[in-house]
């Protein structure tokens, strides 16, 4: 039964992953698409937000750009529809397993945040993507390889409070970092709306950057509490032991 459970598991992960390639080929080829009709009717495409150049790259790269953001969204997808996969699979087990109705809500509020959690990080990117574009470096890619580990971490830690806290307070440090990398970078694009879109952006991601950061601190002080909680409750067994 234990065998089965687990390649059970396994699937559903992987279930969850091809949705999240599907979505993310659906974002290439309507990309493919509308670039198609484009072309067909003459007209030019507006670039809303940010251009799709730096000032020190030739305009021959625009069209790489345009090919890395609809990649972006595709790596985007699979990593996200991984996270989730985690998480339904987890969220089955500790809610419906808990012997408590206590334990049981604790794991529904945990379950729901942390699903708030991963549609949000899809949703800045996306919308990341389509406000400015610059490009790409290594770290493009390693960043949301390490918020997807930080949001399956979460996600499996769902029912242990130590852990789930500690995760989410991983998960906002690295969120602060994306954002100051963010703002960093922005620095190399070139704006449609000129110094007034640059400010207004940056502005926005500082403040994210920030938020993350007070949401990072918080989230480890109630894993340190919620540490203490289990020592505590350790040691009253072990008392009770002997």
């Amino acid at each position: 039964m234990l065998t089965l459970r687990h390649k059970t598991e396994s699937a559903l992960v992987g279930i969850a992953a091809l949705a999240g390639v599907a979505l993310g080929i659906g974002h290439v080829l309507r990309h493919l698409a509308s670039t198609t009709v484009s072309e067909q009717t003459g007209d030019d495409r507006e670039i809303v937000g940010a251009v799709a150049e730096s000032t020190t790259h030739p305009k021959h790269l625009v069209g790489q750009l345009d090919s890395f953001a609809a990649g972006y969204q595709t790596l985007v997808a699979i990593i996200e529809g991984v996270a989730f996969g985690a998480l339904i699979v987890t969220g089955q087990q500790v809610i419906f397993r808990s012997a408590s109705i206590p334990r049981q809500l604790i794991a529904a509020s945990q379950l729901s945040a942390t699903f708030m959690v991963i549609a949000a990080v899809t949703y800045e990117y996306l919308q990341l993507v389509r406000a400015v574009q610059w490009s790409p470096r290594l770290a493009d890619t390693t960043f949301p390889y390490l918020l997807g580990v930080g949001q399956v971490g979460t996600a499996i830690s769902i029912g242990n409070d130590p852990h789930w806290w500690g995760s989410v307070a991983v998960l906002s440090l690295l969120s602060a970092w994306a954002f100051i990398y963010s703002r960093i970078r922005a620095k190399q694009a070139k704006f449609a709306g000129g110094e007034k879109h640059y400010k207004a952006f940056v502005s926005m991601i500082t403040a994210f950057a920030v938020a993350s950061t007070s949401l990072f601190l918080c989230e480890a002080v109630m894993c340190a509490l919620a540490v203490g909680r289990a020592l505590g409750r350790l040691g009253s067994s072990s008392l009770h032991l002997l």
